[in-house]
């Protein structure tokens, strides 16, 4: 036997020596390939790279191509082995209950005193547990976060490879070819992933596998799939910070959401006790009706939640009992210059936010008082703008946004003095002869002045209808007078008139008396030269006609051109 084929089958008694458990040596390199000998003869295994499910049986048959029947051949290896009965060139055994994750068989052979022995690897593996994806929690709209799948015990772990995925696309592979570990071992695989709206409502997937071929099987196992679920809830809800309602009255508070996916929810509550409210179809808007029997200051809270978000707005709503106000005038009737006091204010029992406030409307146009506490007092000093001016009391919560209350209106009595102005009495008015017109000249002032107009002393009647004639132009003295005092104003008329000029209507009467002479002269050379031409005719006629018949032709005879009759 050569050396090298010598030592391998000293190791190999050398370790079954030392018992079965024990690990066989590797050969050591040959110059010629295992089973071998100066090619005489040959020694294989068969399967050539065993696999076996960890705890299960796997049968093994070394063969040899030695022509000797006498050949005597086993397989030696640390686990426990059934023998079968074996051949010519065939042995065969079965590995009971294997429990080592990797192992080695040794096939050897004697043939003509030589022997020859080949090793085999045997991996166990381990049924493919169902992995583990963890779930996905709610992601933000551009958030990024890790995908996370586990695959339990799993051995061996150099032919596993694990695949992530969402929907149709394959987010990322892992494999584990470099991994040396031996035994069964729990693998995680990340990835990370930024959310987008269009990823709501896809499935993250895992699927681990399991080859061991062409040697083994191909396992597969898909990990419950886990919906990938993405909100966006930027900005809280919007509620008005104060909301003011009287005792009883009803009004809606509304909550909104401007921009959320892929829904929002609302919750409405008054003093931490729920409100019903409706909303939306959009789903932007929760809507909540309000009522309250007493006054007081009540905190209105909207909670809105969009995926694992809540958002909360908050108001306060102050309810208000609002009696109407009164108003209180020391006088309505006194003369220019003159003070009036006023009160404004509202009864015993009035909710403390409320203001009151005095408005004048018409006269002067005086802007409203500023809003005070109740009683607001204030005194005026009339003018001549304020009579017929009508004061309020109008009492609100300002900046509120609600219309105010107001009482019933005192209207003021403005005594002065006649006052006369352009616009009431021109001091120039232009009549035309012959129209009807009318003085225009009144007066203002309280009580109501008189007004009289007189020319050269002449009483003129004012408004009146009148003829325009050319006596009116001229100068006119107005006076206007009440019991505070008069005032006079100068008018003057002017009166247009038209006399038609008379040399001009002569010359008309002789142009037309002209043409009608020489339209009569005309006529009457025309007449007689036209008599004399008819008698001319009539003298050449009556010649004709008494000529002989004999000397005449008979063109003659028929001077109007007819030709008489031929004899018989």
């Amino acid at each position: 036997m050569r050396p090298s084929a010598l030592l391998p089958a000293l190791c190999a008694l050398c370790a079954l020596a030392a018992g079965r458990h024990a690990e066989p040596p590797v050969p050591s390199p040959s110059p010629h390939p295992a089973g071998r000998l100066q090619a005489s003869f040959e020694v294989s295994i068969e399967p050539a790279a065993p696999v076996v499910e960890h705890g299960g049986s796997i049968r093994l048959t070394c063969r040899t191509t030695c022509p000797d029947p006498a050949a005597k051949g086993n397989l030696e290896t640390s686990i426990r082995k059934h023998n079968f009965q074996s051949g010519p060139g065939e042995t065969s055994v079965e590995l009971i209950n294997v429990t080592e994750w990797h192992s080695r068989v040794l096939c050897f052979y004697t043939c003509a005193g030589v022997r020859t022995t080949v090793w085999a690897d045997l991996v166990a593996y381990r049924a493919l547990e169902q992995p583990v994806l963890e779930p996905v929690p709610w992601m933000e709209e551009g958030e990024s976060r890790n995908v996370t799948c586990w695959v339990p015990a799993v051995a061996p772990v150099r032919n596993l490879s694990v695949t992530l995925g969402w929907g149709a696309e394959t987010l990322h592979t892992e494999t584990f070819e470099h991994d040396a570990r031996l035994g069964p071992h729990r693998v995680l695989v990340t990835h990370g992933i930024t959310a987008r709206r269009r990823h709501h409502g896809q499935n993250v997937t895992c699927q681990a596998e399991l080859s061991l071929e062409p040697h083994g099987p191909h396992l597969s196992s898909d990990a419950v799939p886990a919906a990938l679920a993405v909100y966006e809830f930027p900005a809280d809800p919007e509620l008005d910070p104060e909301i003011h309602l009287e005792v009883n009255e009803t009004a809606n508070v509304t909550c909104a959401i401007r921009t959320f996916f892929p829904e929002a929810h609302f919750t409405l509550s008054l003093d931490e006790q729920p409100l019903p409210a409706s909303v939306s179809e959009d789903g932007r808007r929760a809507v909540a009706e309000l009522s309250l029997p007493q006054p007081g200051a009540f905190r209105l809270l909207c909670a809105g939640r969009v995926g694992p978000k809540e958002r909360r707005a908050q108001a306060t709503v102050h309810v208000y009992s609002f009696p109407e106000p009164q108003l209180h005038v020391s006088t309505a009737s006194l003369a220019a210059g003159e003070e009036v006091t006023v009160q404004c204010a509202l009864p015993a029992g009035h909710s403390s936010p409320l203001r009151v406030r005095v408005r004048v409307r018409g006269g002067g146009g005086r802007p409203p008082t500023r809003w005070d506490p109740s009683p607001l007092r204030w005194t005026l000093v009339a003018r001549e703008e304020d009579d017929g001016a009508e004061l309020t009391c109008e009492a609100a919560v300002p900046d509120a946004g609600k219309a105010p209350k107001t009482s019933a209106p005192v209207r003021l009595a403005v005594a002065y003095g006649p006052r006369m102005d352009e616009a009431g009495c021109p001091r120039r008015q232009n009549w035309t002869e012959g129209q009807e017109v009318t003085l225009r000249c009144s007066a203002r002032g309280n009580p109501l002045p008189r007004v009289q107009c007189a020319q050269h002393g002449r009483p003129f009647p004012v408004a009146e209808p009148q003829t325009a004639a050319r006596a009116h132009a001229g100068t006119y003295l107005c006076r206007a007078a009440n019991r505070l005092g008069e005032t006079e104003r100068v008018v003057e008329v002017l009166v247009d008139y038209y006399d038609p000029p008379v040399l001009l209507a002569v010359l008309v009467v002789v142009a037309v008396l002209v043409a009608a002479i020489l339209a009569g002269t005309g006529y009457g050379i025309y007449y007689r030269k036209k008599k004399i031409r008819e008698y001319k005719l009539q003298e050449k006629q009556r010649q004709l006609e008494m000529q002989p018949l004999a000397g005449r032709s008979p063109e003659a005879a028929a001077p109007n051109g007819s030709v008489p009759a031929a004899g018989p």
